[in-house]
């Protein structure tokens, strides 16, 4: 279970570059700006569940990608952010946030081949990706999600 956005959790979609020093775009109404943005947010929730059991570690890594064109819901719906429109500052509100925080997670952890988790692994880690689909010109997010076999170092 993840930390629920607020009623003025409304921040833009994501930024273009910035895992190239690009600073984050912020809330929608041009607050925050450097601080985080829409993807910077859905990430550190999924990373920092409310309540979760931690192993010691995990080994057998392996990181899989998903965008929205691998995981439709049943009937079509988009379950991972994607702008047709390619707007850079594309509003995501609270409701929005919420959406793709609950279709994550459960992409996340269900298991393949309706979600992205492996058999016999369990969720590490996720990094949330602000891309441009190419050929489409689609602003989208990629998620690079890290599984593993957990284990416990006995006491």
């Amino acid at each position: 279970m993840a930390w629920s956005f607020s009623d003025d959790d409304d921040w833009i979609w994501g930024t273009l570059g910035e895992n190239l020093g690009n600073p984050p775009a912020g809330k929608c109404d041009g607050t925050h700006v450097g601080v985080s943005d829409g993807s910077n947010e859905l990430e550190w929730r999924l990373n920092n569940p409310l309540t979760s059991p931690q192993p010691s570690g995990f080994t057998d890594l392996v990181t899989l990608q998903a965008t929205y064109a691998l995981f439709p819901g049943p009937n079509g719906e988009i379950r991972i952010y994607v702008d047709v429109l390619a707007n850079p500052y594309n509003c995501l509100y609270n409701e929005d946030l919420e959406y793709y925080l609950y279709e994550a997670d459960d992409i996340i952890y269900t298991y393949q081949p309706t979600g992205l988790r492996p058999t016999g692994k369990s969720f590490v880690s996720i990094e949330i990706i602000d891309d441009l689909e190419l050929g489409l010109s689609n602003y989208i997010h990629r998620y690079k999600v890290t599984y593993g076999a957990p284990y416990t170092n006995p006491e």
